[in-house]
């Protein structure tokens, strides 16, 4: 398959890239994510041909620097020149243990890491979607690794902040905390609703995540954390 990258004409095979060993292929919902030459090339699907990113969007992406939220660099596209794929960087997830050891220090940062990404793209009027734990891989931190859903939104910038904040903030508390604290919850009857009041009572009171976490986060590290949160009375 012949495409366009950077005005430059290159050659994929997916059949043949799927049992290449130098390259893994990661299945979404909508497209094929492969491993060439330490990037992660996207690959929509039919009838998935196109996600709601741009080649506008990506042209803004291609000018932004984000710490945790990985942004897409190319775009490529088809001889109709329509976007079929994205070229972004490739983040090797080291799995959920990685993330349990973060100490209390470090998943402050990664939480202030996340929060400046979500300032930075607000501030282009770009509204982060599917913020889901499945789209987020740990290595030396927290990482999201799925942008394809992104879109532009015709408001003022400090509103689309203040939105993708609330992304954010509801991501980490209802898809991130919670589920991992209720895996280490003792009476798994009374876990689901215990732990989310618990937690919402906590982190949606204050307006400050890294407020909360100062407070409240007094473990070894973050496994501990959760196990303590999971068990309180």
């Amino acid at each position: 398959m012949e495409c366009l990258v950077n005005n430059k004409k290159i050659r994929l095979n997916p059949y043949n890239m799927k049992y290449s060993e130098e390259i893994s292929t990661i299945k979404g919902t909508t497209s094929n994510v492969y491993l060439i030459n330490d990037k992660a090339y996207k690959l929509y699907r039919l009838p998935y041909s196109y996600e709601s990113i741009t080649k506008e969007m990506i042209t803004t992406m291609k000018s932004l620097k984000t710490k945790r939220i990985v942004l897409v660099e190319e775009a490529i596209l088809n001889k109709k020149h329509i976007v079929i794929g994205t070229i972004s960087p490739y983040i090797k997830d080291l799995g959920k243990n990685n993330l349990l050891a973060l100490s209390k220090e470090k998943l402050i940062d990664e939480v202030k890491f996340l929060e400046e990404d979500c300032l930075i793209l607000g501030d282009k009027k770009i509204k982060v979607v599917d913020l889901f734990l499945r789209n987020f891989v740990f290595n030396d931190g927290m990482y999201f690794i799925d942008v394809g859903k992104f879109r532009f939104l015709d408001l003022a910038s400090d509103i689309v902040s203040s939105i993708n904040i609330d992304e954010f903030r509801e991501f980490f508390v209802g898809r991130f905390l919670i589920p991992f604290v209720a895996t280490y919850a003792k009476d798994k009857a009374l876990s689901s609703s215990k732990i989310k009041e618990d937690f919402y009572g906590n982190f949606c009171k204050s307006l400050s995540l890294i407020e909360t976490l100062k407070e409240d986060f007094r473990e070894e590290n973050l496994e501990k954390y959760l196990i303590k949160r999971a068990n309180i009375k």
